[in-house]
């Protein structure tokens, strides 16, 4: 392509068509389509020129909110201000295993039922505004997420707080036929479509299926499957007890996880099915001195016994709550880094770049009614995005909705530091996807260096009385941000592409 060749900007870039919120109290204009300048020296990636060609109006005069006003600005009075809008995509399918959902490198999808929000308290929630994927009036099924409780999907065994046995208690007492016979039904209800493409989330917390791994309140599964050994055997060896104890339990919880997904997957194939909270780094050594946010090596090792989970999951679900003692402290960027690098690292050791990872977020610290501050919306959601991940999904629960006091908070919380940072880091990542990866791959930190994908946020501004998400964004310097995402980030090519800039057709290289 000649140096400088014009194209028109990608769907997902498109110019404020009535200057909402733009201009520095001079006229407003009538703004046609922008167009994109390539321009590439060598051995440099190409980079985006954004370009806005605009006619004079005025017809109506719109004033830039202090906040987004650019300090090094030296407009002149009779110069038109330039910006750019952001029209993010609507809701189109992607059609390669890269981006999900949307066709978008990063996407947050709301997992929070706030259907009483609006239903019963009047308060809406202006999740479009900021670019988050919901379900139809935010129901916590639906076309985009299904979160399937253990209590809504099959008959999974278990024992009761109080040691009472529920549909067996022991994966190996229990029977997996009428299980799936269950689950087969449970799935049709909640999911009636064949054609269901979104992420679909089996919630099973009550055993783990390693048994080194059930310590603690889960110390019951170990011992109630070694007195059902010993009722067989009484005369066996406490140690051969165990051992085949271990051997019957580690079969019959295999079975019941990867059969449910198997399940899943034949009836809704294009779903993204896969266990919340896996694969898990168990780093919650927080009162250790040099707690520097690791997995344990151990835990890296049985994450790698379960390679039969990861091989019949078509998306990894890890969780990055926070817990209550981090509230405030340093330790929060390294608690989640360090779980959400387990996760690729099972992905890219065990299983194809295809598969994506989402992580479980949410935005409240537990057992707290405190929201995330600011620097750890950037340590959650900004890390997983610098990381490579698909998307985040911000979970809650159904008490974070119940009043109309908790809607309002929430609703102001949107408002203001949370939909600001989702539209920041959405933003970013499309904008570093289409100037360093050719739009057919998505930016990944490189290795060593300390980056996020977001952009000064002192120059964006949002138009809360748009139906889809408009962010404005302020590109005095937009150069200078693309060149701290070259810097910080490379690209990960989506299947079927490669090369440096994913520009090339063919298996991807990164």
């Amino acid at each position: 392509m000649p140096r400088g060749a014009l194209l028109p900007i990608h769907p997902s870039l498109a110019v404020v068509p009535d200057c909402p919120l733009i201009t520095l109290g001079t006229s407003c204009r009538e703004a046609r389509w922008p167009h994109v300048a390539v321009t590439s020296g060598a051995g440099s990636p190409p980079r985006l020129q954004l370009r806005i060609k605009a006619l004079r109006s005025s017809a109506q005069r719109c004033v830039v909110p202090e906040r987004v006003r650019s300090p090094r600005s030296t407009m002149a009075p009779g110069w038109l201000c330039w910006a750019l809008l952001l029209l993010l995509p609507a809701p189109v399918r992607a059609a390669g295993p890269g981006p999900v959902l949307v066709n978008r490198p990063f996407v947050t999808v709301w997992n929070i039922p706030s259907e009483p929000c609006a239903q019963q308290y009047n308060v809406t929630l202006p999740l479009g505004v900021f670019d988050v994927v919901a379900n139809t009036e935010e129901a916590f099924i639906g076309q985009d997420i299904a979160l399937f409780y253990s209590s809504h999907l099959g008959l999974f065994p278990y024992y009761t707080a109080q040691g009472q046995p529920v549909d067996g208690g022991l994966p190996q007492n229990a029977s997996l036929v009428a299980h799936l016979q269950r689950a087969r039904r449970d799935i049709g209800a909640a999911l009636p479509s064949t054609r269901y493409d979104g992420l679909a989330i089996v919630d099973w917390e009550q055993w783990r299926p390693l048994w080194a791994r059930d310590w603690s309140s889960m110390d019951i599964y170990r011992e109630k499957s070694e007195e059902l050994v010993r009722r067989q055997h009484p005369l066996w060896p406490h140690s051969h007890v165990e051992e085949v104890a271990q051997q019957q339990f580690q079969k019959a919880a295999r079975a019941f996880m990867e059969q449910t997904l198997r399940l899943g997957e034949a009836m809704r194939p294009a779903g993204y099915w896969g266990f919340y909270g896996f694969p898990d780094c168990y780093n919650n050594n927080f009162s250790d001195p040099l707690y520097n946010g690791s997995c344990p090596v151990v835990e890296q090792q049985r994450n790698q016994e379960l390679g039969w989970l990861w091989n019949c999951s078509r998306a990894l679900y890890p969780s990055i709550y926070l817990p209550q003692q981090l509230q405030g402290t340093d330790k929060v960027l390294r608690y989640v880094r360090y779980r959400v690098a387990e996760a690729f690292a099972v992905q890219k050791g065990i299983l194809s770049n295809a598969v994506p990872v989402l992580p479980y977020t949410e935005i409240i610290y537990a057992n707290t009614s405190d929201f995330l501050s600011e620097e750890d919306l950037v340590n959650t959601i900004g890390e997983s995005a610098a990381q490579g991940a698909a998307g985040i999904i911000i979970w809650g629960r159904s008490a974070d909705t119940a009043s109309k006091e908790k809607c309002l908070k929430l609703r102001d919380y949107l408002d203001g530091a949370l939909g600001h940072y989702i539209v920041n880091v959405t933003t970013s990542a499309q904008l570093c996807s289409q100037s360093l990866c050719s739009g057919n791959g998505r930016c990944v930190r490189k290795e060593g260096k300390v980056a996020f994908l977001q952009l000064d946020p002192n120059r964006f501004a949002i138009n809360l009385k748009a139906k889809k998400p408009q962010p404005v964004v302020w590109i005095l310097n937009a150069d200078s941000d693309m060149s701290q995402l070259a810097e910080g980030f490379t690209c990960q090519c989506y299947s079927g592409w490669r090369g440096e800039h994913c520009d090339s057709h063919g298996s991807s290289n990164k």
